[in-house]
């Protein structure tokens, strides 16, 4: 469940950097929109994740699964990496405001990391959201390739795309679980 409330426009940074990463992805990928609460509740439900679990979210926009992970699935850590500067910005100050208003666990840390997702490490990631629907095949290719490499305690990995219909990636090391399209 994607919201019609798009996120806002991006610097001209933050637009090269996208485009150098994904080149052939469309202008749409700089304006998508988020995900609403109902969909990281679902997202929730089909990850089915508990104490035990660290959650990252790969390409996590204004952190809204992220926060969700932390506020709401009980994780012991919930990650966040965005590459955007400003949507990263905007996460932080929601971020923020929860821990002004006492409402984060202040023993199971949720961050939030402006960065690249190619260069995160993953090692503890036993869930992984890929928002993937505007990235192109060499850069969905790519993650996953860093996923199947540095994440050695992955469980299980939710693309709002199919890899094998939208990517034709079909990597060895993943089983489908489930489709929900």
């Amino acid at each position: 469940c994607m919201s019609g409330d798009f996120t806002p426009a991006l610097s001209p940074e933050d637009i090269a950097q996208a485009k150098a990463m994904s080149p052939t992805q469309s202008d749409f990928a700089l304006t998508y929109g988020e995900l609403t609460y109902e969909g990281c509740t679902r997202l929730g439900e089909l990850l089915g994740l508990g104490p035990t679990d660290v959650f990252y979210d790969l390409g996590s926009g204004l952190g809204r699964a992220t926060i969700q992970a932390h506020l709401q699935w009980g994780v012991r850590r919930a990650v966040g990496v965005e590459l955007s500067a400003e949507r990263s910005g905007l996460a932080q100050m929601a971020k923020d405001r929860l821990e002004q208003n006492g409402q984060l666990d202040d023993s199971r840390p949720l961050d939030l990391v402006c960065g690249n997702l190619l260069e995160g490490g993953y090692r503890e990631a036993t869930a992984v959201y890929l928002c993937c629907c505007c990235w192109d095949t060499d850069f969905v290719s790519q993650a996953l390739a860093v996923l199947e490499e540095r994440a050695v305690n992955l469980k299980q990995i939710v693309t709002i795309e199919p890899l094998d219909r939208k990517f034709g990636l079909r990597p060895k090391w993943l089983t489908l679980k489930q489709a929900t399209r």
